[in-house]
């Protein structure tokens, strides 16, 4: 096969090729292409070829690898924040895609981890990243250079339950061991659509070696929480 045709790189082609229709570009599209292959920036693929894993290892590192050639694009180390100060270790609970290519800024996941320190504390941590550089979302500056990426305390102590509301913001809830729910972004707007969510919110939890229907309520006069409450 020739070594300058677009096949070589088929979705680097395609995409090229709907440009060279949109655009009417006299380019030919295994030219675009080729010059495509000489691009060492990442950039996003609004066609989906060009994929990210975004993998963390028990071992407090998180790593960004090109789905198409096994690459390593990115790595950093998982901070143990307030915990290094007494030994412990991070425990990985689940990680979710909060934006995606299509959003402004670009894909970023949001990793929820505990830290669980050698005095017996535990804590609910959460990380979130850019997947496509490995960059700090909530660093100020992302780009000053960190020996560890920092994490948020988002909820004091271990979780029951973890869900991400079906909306555009991607707000994550957390149940506390005390059945609280607590937002990530912890905004007012992300307070508001949470509560545009609640009545139709039913969660299965454990009670008791039993599963119950539990739904979120308000109670001003005794938390300033959502709380989970079997029906």
């Amino acid at each position: 096969m020739n070594p300058n045709s677009g096949f070589n790189n088929l979705p680097q082609y395609l995409a090229n090729l709907a440009r060279h229709i949109t655009t009417s570009s006299y380019a030919t599209v295994t030219a675009l292409a080729a010059s495509s292959l000489d691009e060492d920036t990442l950039m996003c693929d609004t066609f989906g070829f060009q994929k990210i894993i975004v993998a963390a290892t028990p071992y407090m590192k998180i790593f960004g690898i090109d789905f198409s050639n096994g690459q390593v694009l990115w790595s950093c180390m998982l901070s143990l924040g307030w915990a290094v100060k007494v030994g412990g270790t991070i425990i990985l609970i689940k990680m979710f895609i909060t934006w995606t290519v299509s959003d402004p800024e670009g894909p970023h996941i949001v990793l929820v981890t505990q830290y669980w320190a050698d005095n017996s504390l535990v804590d609910t941590v959460l990380f979130h990243v850019n997947a496509l550089m490995g960059d700090n979302v909530r660093e100020e500056n992302p780009f000053i250079p960190r020996a560890a990426l920092q994490g948020l305390n988002a909820v004091i102590g271990p979780l029951v339950d973890i869900f991400m509301l079906p909306n555009e913001n991607q707000i994550i809830v957390m149940l506390n061991e005390y059945l609280q729910a607590c937002l990530y972004p912890d905004t007012p707007s992300a307070q508001a659509e949470f509560e545009s969510f609640v009545l139709s919110i039913h969660l299965a939890l454990l009670n008791q070696r039993q599963i119950f229907d539990h739904q979120l309520d308000l109670n001003l006069e005794l938390y300033q929480f959502y709380v989970a409450y079997p029906t």
